[in-house]
């Protein structure tokens, strides 16, 4: 399956880029929308481009193999973008014991002129990710939770392909078990949106994902980049 952008996407993308658009995203101050910091025709198109991004993630993470190393997707795609533009869309994965969690994040969080690159902006929305993790001990989901250095962003080599990412960990108590999670971030600039993989796991098991984690983020990425390659 192959993906192809509508004009109102690359022209908006474009203007991104020369810095003749606003981008409403991470870096929007608290409490805003795109409605309130956008007059009425780039709003409009705006609306449009971040609907056509979304119905190109849904496809692209519908798309991804339904076995990747030894862990089967599990359930539907989720669909968050319905409930907050820019969230996207997630799907599960997991190992034959169940033990074993792999989501899979696909979302712009309304930042438009992504790179293949670890930007700050990434840094920063990888660090909020973690901080989220952290947000669920006062929910009582999680207890004990202690989140780790975020690591220096890295490379990643798959069938002739570079991938750049980069990731975090944490720890936790669910159910009277000692978990862990790794975070992997990247960014894709054909789908003009962000890759997030979380492993979730118990403690013990760390070991089977050290040699894992970096296989299966190389094989989300470059699938999605097989997904959205322009045709020669």
């Amino acid at each position: 399956m192959k993906i192809r952008f509508s004009f109102p996407v690359l022209l908006l993308t474009a203007c991104v880029a020369q810095g003749t658009a606003p981008v409403v995203g991470e870096g929007a101050p608290q409490g805003t929308t795109a409605d309130k910091l956008m007059p009425e025709k780039p709003r409009m198109l705006f609306d449009r481009v971040q609907s056509d991004i979304a119905a190109a993630e849904g496809e692209a993470i519908a798309a991804l193999p339904s076995v990747i190393e030894e862990f089967t997707a599990s359930g539907p795609v989720a669909d968050r973008e319905s409930n907050q533009r820019g969230a996207g869309f997630t799907r599960v994965y997991t190992d034959e014991s169940g033990e074993i969690v792999v989501t899979v994040f696909i979302y712009n969080n309304q930042d438009l002129g992504l790179t293949d690159d670890i930007t700050p902006a990434a840094e920063a929305l990888l660090d909020r990710h973690l901080q989220e993790i952290k947000q669920m001990e006062s929910s009582g989901l999680y207890s004990d939770v202690k989140i780790g250095d975020r690591r220096a962003p890295r490379e990643l080599r798959w069938r002739r392909e570079k991938f750049r990412i980069i990731e975090g960990d944490a720890q936790f108590v669910q159910n009277d078990e000692r978990k862990m999670t790794v975070v992997m971030l990247a960014s894709d600039k054909r789908l003009m949106s962000y890759v997030r993989v979380r492993f979730t796991y118990p403690r013990e098991t760390r070991w089977k994902i050290e040699e894992k984690k970096g296989r299966f983020m190389a094989t989300v990425l470059y699938a999605l980049r097989e997904i959205t390659k322009v045709p020669q």
